[in-house]
Order: C-alpha cells, then structure tokens, then sequence
C-alpha cells in the first residue's frame, strides 16, 4: 500500500513541480529503498 501511495504521490508532485511537498511526503513515505536511512 505505501509504495503505491508514495509512487501515486511521487508522481503527482512531480508533474506538478511542488518540490517542498515532494521532500515532506518523501520523508513521511519514501519506500523506493534509495533514502530510508531514518527507518
């Protein structure tokens, strides 16, 4: 479920170009495996 939220969120921001809520929403849910040091 996360990671087709986050990828359906990604996608979203990214078309968009809303860079700050792209980096919250990453940071909430970010489960490409690339920056999820914190968890």
């Amino acid at each position: 479920a996360c990671e087709t939220v986050a990828d359906t969120l990604f996608n979203t921001v990214w078309t968009l170009g809303c860079r700050p809520y792209m980096n919250s929403q990453r940071a909430a849910c970010y489960c490409q495996g690339e920056e999820k040091d914190e968890l």
